[in-house]
């Protein structure tokens, strides 16, 4: 679970807009706003192998790409 102390290590208290900016920030590392956007709608299995295999044909081209260029 994810927490944001509403103090800092002096005893001074945050203000709301910086604790909220805290954990945004927090939560935006940890995916959980990805996670929500994937489960907006309810994806296939086949076609989740699908997307799969073609973001991997995507990044090997780029990685392909990135090795004939130097």
């Amino acid at each position: 679970m994810i927490e944001v102390k509403m103090k800092t290590r002096n005893g001074y208290k945050i203000p709301v807009e910086k604790a909220l900016k805290i954990l945004k920030r927090k939560m935006e590392t940890e995916g959980v706003f990805d996670e929500l956007k994937e489960r907006r709608h309810f994806v296939a299995p086949s076609e989740k192998k699908r997307l799969a295999k073609k973001r991997s044909e995507i990044n090997q081209k780029m990685r392909e790409r990135e090795r004939n260029g130097k």
